[in-house]
């Protein structure tokens, strides 16, 4: 896809890392991916601003970091990672990469296409390196 001057963007994840440098060579809107009211909210503010993105770069996660069965260091018992903390970041990742993907695919099927080809834009979603490379745990 071709990236024209003014071409409307959202960038999630860009606090820091590859959705840092994505934001400062695009466009970036502030939202916390984990809440729905917050994600529509910011889809909103930024079409009115720039109309319909035609790019979005999904970077942002958000997890709570923990072994399957670990130690617990204060009792030295085996612990497990919560049920709770693992559903807290099915959210930050999954369900937010969710969110961000299809409420930009909504609003990118009802777009005049780019060009010829029919194109309407472009959804990039990254992944931690820990998605290729086992973690401990």
């Amino acid at each position: 896809m071709k990236i024209t001057e003014g071409m409307a963007a959202v960038v999630t994840g860009g606090a820091s890392g590859l959705g840092n440098a994505s934001a400062k060579a695009l466009i970036f809107c502030k939202v916390d991916v984990t809440d729905e009211d917050s994600v529509l909210a910011g889809f909103e503010k930024a079409r009115a601003a720039h109309g319909q993105e035609r790019i979005t770069v999904h970077c942002a996660q958000i997890s709570k970091v923990g072994k399957t069965v670990g130690i617990d260091k204060s009792t030295g018992e085996f612990k497990r990672f919560s049920t709770e903390d693992y559903a807290f970041s099915t959210q930050g990742i999954l369900v937010a990469s969710y969110r961000v993907a299809s409420l930009t695919a909504l609003g990118m099927a009802a777009a005049e296409p780019l060009n010829d080809d029919g194109e309407r834009g472009c959804i990039t979603l990254t992944s931690s390196a820990a998605a290729q490379d086992g973690q401990i745990g």
